[in-house]
């Protein structure tokens, strides 16, 4: 959640939150105005984003004044000491396999997301990552930079890999970017394998 005060009276203020969506031979199934689907023009493999986003105004909600696909707008005139508090909410699933629906597991994560709300989710972030770094932290004496530097390995192993899915590789990039839009290496686990 994104929280301002405003500190002037009369400014006409306009806020809007939105995904930009890449292409990168993504091909446009569905898009609506919380939800979005593509499939990967070679391949059978999809990926959906479903979205929301909240807006309160001094703790009321305040209704969008546009919504377009995957975007919001709002726009009010400014009072001094107003607080304005944006929380937006966004569920990722991927389809795999032929039948797989992307587009309503997105859907039930964004659902699991609002029911738990934003410090119910962080909770349970913080309780995954416990658990990661307890199975995965190195513990090095009397070198402080040293200790650092595997630690920060061994954070990027983690963010790059999914224990819990064996259908997923590893990035040749892991997730710092995109510039092999996606391709792995043959030897990427020969990296890993010590991890």
């Amino acid at each position: 959640m994104l929280s301002v005060e405003l500190d002037r009276d009369g400014v006409d203020v306009t806020l809007e939150a939105g995904l930009e969506t890449a292409g990168l031979g993504m091909e446009a199934e569905l898009l609506e105005q919380e939800l979005g689907v593509w499939r990967i023009s070679s391949a059978i493999r999809g990926v959906a984003m479903a979205g929301a986003a909240t807006l309160t105004l001094d703790g009321q909600a305040r209704a969008p004044a546009a919504t377009g696909q995957l975007r919001w707008t709002w726009i009010w005139r400014s009072v001094a000491g107003q607080e304005a508090a944006l929380e937006r909410l966004l569920a990722v699933a991927r389809a795999d396999r032929r039948g797989e629906d992307a587009g309503t597991a997105a859907r039930l994560a964004l659902g699991r997301a609002r029911q738990a709300g934003g410090p119910g989710m962080l909770a349970a972030h913080a309780a995954a990552w416990a658990t990661r770094w307890h199975a995965s932290d190195v513990v090095l004496q009397g070198d402080p930079a040293l200790q650092q530097a595997l630690r920060f390995a061994a954070y990027h192993l983690n963010i790059a890999a999914n224990p819990e899915d064996d259908r997923v590789s590893i990035g040749a990039r892991g997730l710092t970017g995109d510039a092999y839009f996606g391709h792995v290496f043959w030897d990427t686990e020969i990296y890993l394998l010590p991890f």
